[in-house]
């Protein structure tokens, strides 16, 4: 005999039960994305250093923005990697340091990408001075980043399509599976 729809057989209710904190499970993963601002605005410097602070309070998130491999026609000496959309050009002058894990692909000069990762809590200094009477600017604070994954976003041109997500810093998820630092 059929059931009135308005009933529910008690093992359909039960894989009901089953199924639906995986599907809001799965909903709110991408929901737990934070959106930063684009990579090319004054506010990406401190997005930054907060990502350094929890990376130092032993808290460091999951994040991604596009960062850029430079060519070797700057005629500048300056650090090869940078935040930004643009092989042209350092936009805000955000250099990186990637310490690339052993499984993530290197990239090619005059490339952005679109990096994933995270930030190690570390601010290195690199004096790319070849005498020391060369001028104090070519002493470079970087950023230390662990980049976990890469996306090709271009090669050997501008990407500027500020509409795009792409150009947007994300944290993804916090924290990255490390041990808050006991005091």
């Amino acid at each position: 005999m059929n059931q009135p729809l308005n009933t529910l057989h008690p093992s359909a209710f039960l894989g009901l039960l089953l199924v639906l904190p995986l599907v809001l499970a799965i909903g709110s993963i991408e929901a737990a994305a934070q959106v930063g601002p684009y990579v090319e605005h004054p506010d990406i410097s401190r997005w930054m250093e907060e990502r350094t602070r929890r990376a130092r309070l032993g808290r460091p998130e999951r994040v991604r923005f596009p960062f850029v491999r430079r060519s070797d026609g700057w005629g500048c000496i300056c650090p090869e990697y940078y935040v930004g959309l643009s092989t042209a050009n350092a936009g805000p002058q955000l250099w990186i340091e990637p310490r690339f894990a052993r499984t993530t692909l290197r990239f090619p000069k005059n490339t952005i990408v679109l990096a994933e990762g995270y930030f190690t809590g570390r601010r290195p200094r690199r004096d790319l001075r070849s005498r020391p009477e060369e001028p104090k600017e070519l002493i470079y604070t970087h950023w230390e980043f662990r980049v976990t994954r890469v996306q090709l976003i271009s090669d050997n041109h501008d990407f500027y399509d500020e509409t795009s997500p792409k150009n947007r810093a994300v944290v993804l998820s916090s924290p990255v599976g490390s041990k808050r630092k006991r005091s």
